[in-house]
């Protein structure tokens, strides 16, 4: 894995940082700092999530 130089991390907002792809280097240092049954349930939340919102926009779309 190449290492990225002070110069590729950049300020997006007041309080994210974000490399040269956009990824948030906060929220990645954030996960790492979880354990692993702590990592998996917050990444089992975001993808239940993510099925439910995209199982209403579904609904939505075939009421309009």
């Amino acid at each position: 894995m190449a290492q990225s130089s002070s110069n590729e991390i950049k300020r997006a907002g007041s309080n994210d940082l974000e490399d040269e792809r956009g990824v948030d280097v906060a929220q990645i240092q954030a996960q790492l700092r979880m354990s692993v049954p702590e990592r998996v349930r917050t990444m089992v939340a975001v993808a239940n999530a993510q099925i439910a919102m995209r199982e209403a926009a579904k609904n939505q779309s075939v009421v309009d």
